[in-house]
This record gives C-alpha cells, structure tokens and sequence, in this order.
C-alpha cells in the first residue's frame, strides 16, 4: 500500500474457497481486521458457494460486501443458486469474465462438451457470437460484448470490465441506457442456447467438506482431519 501511495483500497477479495473450513476463517478474519483499521473501503470473496458462506458465518464479524464469479451468457440466471443464497445475505453478486474465456466451450457443430471434458476447440470468445451480434444489431447496433454486459447487468449482477479500447469502454458505460426484452434474456439465460457451456463455476468453488479440520492432533503433528473434534487448531 505505501509503494501504491494508497490511503485504502476501494476493494480487497480473497480468492477461492480451499476446501479447509479452519483456514477459510482465518483469511476472512484478516480481511475483517483490515477493513475495521480503515484500509479496505470494501471487503469480499471470490468463487464461494453456499457450504464456504456456511463456515464463515459461525466467526464472522462482518458479511462479504461481495462474491465474485464467473458469470456469462448461457449459465442460467441463478447459477446453482448462488445469486439468490448471497442476495439473501445482503452479499452482491460480482460477474467477471463476462465475455466467456478460456472456460467457454464448444464442440464442433456447435454440441455441448461434456462435464469436465475439454473439447478439440478450446475457447469460443462471445464477443464472435452470431447471436448476441444479431440481438445487438436489433437494438441499435450493440457489440456482442455490449449486449453479454448488459445481459449479467439485467440479471443482478455487477459487472467488472477492463479494456484498453476507449470506444470499447463508452460503449459499457452505455449499457444502461437500453435493455434486453423478457424473451431475449430468456434466450441468454439458457444453457444451451449458445451451444457452449461453463464448467468454471461448479468446479472451481471447491466447497470443503464440513468434517474436514487443519490443525494439530493431540500430540502437536500438524494435519487434516476428519473431524474436528480429532485435532487443535
């Protein structure tokens, strides 16, 4: 912070659920001391489900300002539940990768790839889709990209961007100016609609398990352990 010449951040996440309940409070517990000296104007998490909310709610002094997922057209309007479970605790949603990456796939011909199976074509970028083009092109003449934003904005999301295109960030900035109609974002919402899918989400929040413990047996050996109640931490 002081090579930044920073007074605060405006925002501090700490990224990934690592599967050890006893660890997950740690790092939100550094963040929260963080937060209370002034030096965090916000405070959040990344790629968290339900089970990693659940073990930090037992400790937690503050509630995440945030949770921030991969979030892009085709991943339905509520991903495993996630933006209703964090609405219901006052923590807003956050979309990165808005416009797909390197986890969107598609088969040749336009199939689905299977859970967890990399398809001969790796990356299909929705900034190329033909049909969020063609939607765009309906509304006004919108990009694919404006219209992949503004579909994660209509469906509660925030949205972070970043571009080195001046005309590409005018035109973000422009998305709140215009909407998608009820049908086409039922169109966007689908899965399949696109003929990609998202692996990212179910298999990178790797939701620990709630016997699963980091700490020290009765003897001091440092360990996992099944049950909490087997070890110190």
């Amino acid at each position: 912070m002081r090579q930044m010449q920073l007074v605060y951040f405006d925002l501090v996440v700490v990224d990934s659920d690592i599967g050890l309940c006893t660890v997950m409070r740690e790092q939100w517990r550094a963040l929260e001391d963080a937060y209370e000296a002034g030096l965090a104007r916000a405070i959040g998490v990344a790629n968290y489900c339900e089970a990693s909310f659940e073990c930090l709610k037992s400790t937690w002094r503050h509630v995440p300002h945030v949770n921030q997922i991969q979030y892009h057209v085709g991943m339905t309007k509520d991903p495993d539940g996630i933006k209703s479970y964090c609405e219901s605790l006052g923590i807003q949603v956050q979309s990165f990768s808005v416009l797909g990456g390197a986890e969107v796939m598609e088969e040749p011909g336009g199939g689905v790839a299977p859970l967890g199976v990399s398809p001969p074509k790796p990356e299909v970028s929705l900034t190329k889709n033909s049909k969020l083009r063609a939607i765009g092109g309906r509304l006004g003449g919108w990009s694919s990209a404006a219209v992949a934003i503004r579909w994660a904005f209509q469906n509660g999301f925030a949205v972070i961007t970043k571009t080195t295109s001046r005309a590409h960030l005018k035109e973000s900035v422009q998305i709140f100016g215009w909407s998608l109609s009820a049908d086409q974002m039922a169109e966007l919402d689908a899965p399949a609609a696109l003929g990609t899918r998202n692996d990212f989400y179910s298999l990178s929040c790797n939701c620990f398990s709630s016997s699963i413990c980091l700490g020290f047996d009765r003897d001091g050996k440092p360990g996992a352990f099944q049950s909490e109640s087997d070890c110190l931490p």
